[in-house]
């Protein structure tokens, strides 16, 4: 991710037009990993996986796993956590997940008018760096 990530507010309809479970979104040009829980809360990462910075996609929004496009590395999107996988790298080489290490994520700050405040993470979200 070249861009440095920006604070964002999302209003209350954009909130509940988020769905259950992991999702992924851009919200004002931002990629962004989403998990939404039964009761509401809401969490949020850049969608930019920690290994080599490629993309998530949801391989099952019921069980909250994300997989990354690029090579396969697996986050549970209820923790923001990585969980057992293995990146297939070009040549051969086999690259084990950090099993538990944590995406960076947005701060999360509900707002009176039902909406939320998403502040980034304090490392502007580069996850490839």
């Amino acid at each position: 991710m070249g861009d440095r990530l920006s604070e964002l507010v999302l209003s209350k309809a954009e909130v509940d037009a988020i769905p259950l479970g992991g999702s992924c979104a851009v919200i004002r040009e931002q990629s962004l990993l989403l998990h939404k829980s039964a009761d509401g809360a809401l969490q949020a990462a850049p969608n930019a996986c920690k290994h080599m910075g490629g993309s998530f996609e949801i391989e099952d929004a019921a069980k909250a796993v994300a997989r990354c496009v690029l090579h396969g590395w697996k986050l549970d999107t209820s923790s923001m956590s990585y969980v057992a996988s293995v990146a297939k790298m070009h040549g051969g080489a086999d690259v084990p997940a950090k099993v538990g290490e944590r995406q960076p994520v947005y701060a999360v700050a509900k707002l009176a008018d039902g909406g939320v405040k998403l502040t980034p993470p304090a490392d502007g979200g580069c996850v490839a760096c």
